[in-house]
């Protein structure tokens, strides 16, 4: 992951904690972003869901203007070989949901 700002007008992804009342479908998979408990989370790593406490949002640019927001697991982020370009560093805090 790297520590740089992308130009104004462009797509870009940070790593953010997954809060609580996330409710999102991951842009990958389409499985749920969601928070889980620690136990919970071992049972679903047991059952090979990608179930972490971090995801991926993407501010989705299509030219210069602002399209939408994309949300993975990390995970999957790094399985579709970052679409939206490296992972800003230093935005691991909860998100404003």
């Amino acid at each position: 992951m790297v520590k740089a700002i992308p130009k104004p007008g462009t797509s870009r992804a940070v790593r953010r904690t997954i809060t609580p009342k996330n409710i999102v479908e991951c842009a990958r998979c389409g499985l749920p972003v969601v928070f889980m408990a620690p136990a919970t989370r071992r049972a679903r790593a047991r059952q090979r869901l990608d179930v972490g406490k971090f995801q991926i949002v993407c501010n989705v640019y299509e030219g210069s203007r602002w399209d939408r927001v994309e949300h993975y697991h990390e995970k999957c982020y790094e399985l579709d070989e970052r679409p939206h370009g490296p992972v800003i560093r230093g935005h691991e805090h909860t998100s404003r949901s």
